[in-house]
């Protein structure tokens, strides 16, 4: 092992950008359809998140389902209350 490297010598961290980039373009393509498709049916399900970048579409689909859960709390409480 070289000094201050993980790795063995003679091997390197990672394959060039252009190696990684040119193989398997029809995976990533599917992939990246398949990612769009699941972000669109979020921005269906998490009100007020139609037509917004994808680091806001996942923060309110963060806060959206804290504030159910906080209802599910609630509502169960509500419901030992009043003993159903």
């Amino acid at each position: 092992m070289r000094k201050g490297c993980l790795l063995p010598a003679g091997r390197s961290r990672s394959r060039s950008r252009s190696t990684r980039s040119t193989g398997g373009g029809a995976g990533l393509r599917k992939r990246r359809r398949i990612t769009e498709e699941k972000l669109r049916e979020l921005e269906e399900m998490v009100p007020g998140c139609h037509e917004m970048d994808v680091e806001t579409v996942l923060r309110n689909t963060y806060d959206y389902i804290a504030f159910l859960e906080i209802q599910v709390k609630i509502l169960k409480a509500l419901s030992n209350l009043h003993g159903l």
